[in-house]
C-alpha cells in the first residue's frame, strides 16, 4: 500500500546521524532526521583514519583535556589503548624513581642461573633478585628461557588404588543408609 503513496526513500547517513528524505507521489518531500544510539558492537567503534591521524597529532604533547575534546566518542582508557598500539610516546612525562628500572647483566645472569641451573621457584628468585614475580616472569618469558625437562615442576595429581574405590564404594551403597 505504501507503494502507491511514496515516490522514493533518500537516505544519508553518518556515524551517529540518519536522514531520510521521503518523496510522496503528491510531490511532497519530508525529511526525517534518526538519531542512532553509541554503537555497541565492535565493528562500528573502530578507529577510522582520520581519528588515527588525530591521535598520533594530539598525543606526544597536548593535554588530556584537548584529546578528549578532540575524539568526543572516546573515553580515555580507548584512547590510551590506541595510543599504546601505535607506539606512540608522550613528551615531558617523567617516570616515577624506582619504578621499571632497567635490568643490569649481572641480574641477567642471576635469573638465568636461578632458572636454568638450580630450579628455583619464581617466587625464590624474587627474593634473591629483589624484583617483583611481575617482572621476573616477563623477564623469563621475553627471554624465552625453558627450563631442562629435570628442572621442571609439575603438579603431582594422587595415586588412586582400587582398594580405595571399594571403600568409597561401600560408604556411598545405598545399601549402607540405615533405615530411618
Amino acid at each position: 500500500m505504501l507503494k502507491l503513496l511514496i515516490d522514493r526513500v533518500e537516505m544519508r547517513h553518518d556515524r551517529s546521524y540518519i536522514e531520510c528524505t521521503i518523496v510522496w507521489k503528491m510531490g511532497l518531500r519530508q525529511i526525517v532526521n534518526i538519531q542512532r544510539p553509541q554503537a555497541h558492537y565492535a565493528f562500528e567503534k573502530r578507529w577510522t583514519a582520520e581519528e588515527t591521524k588525530l591521535l598520533q597529532m594530539l598525543w606526544p604533547s597536548a593535554s588530556w583535556e584537548t584529546i578528549l575534546a578532540a575524539l568526543p566518542e572516546r573515553n580515555k582508557s580507548a584512547i590510551y589503548l590506541r595510543a599504546a598500539r601505535l607506539r606512540l610516546i608522550r613528551q615531558g612525562i617523567k617516570k616515577l624513581s624506582g619504578k621499571s628500572t632497567l635490568w643490569t647483566q649481572e641480574e641477567i645472569d642471576q635469573l638465568k642461573d636461578c632458572h636454568l641451573t638450580k630450579g628455583l621457584s619464581k617466587i625464590e628468585i624474587v627474593d634473591k633478585l629483589n624484583r617483583t614475580k611481575q617482572a621476573v616472569k616477563h623477564k623469563i618469558s621475553a627471554m624465552k628461557l625453558i627450563r631442562p625437562k629435570e628442572l621442571r615442576r609439575y603438579k603431582y595429581r594422587p595415586v588412586w588404588e582400587a582398594d580405595t574405590f571399594k571403600v568409597m564404594d561401600a560408604t556411598c551403597s545405598p545399601y549402607s543408609i540405615p533405615n530411618q
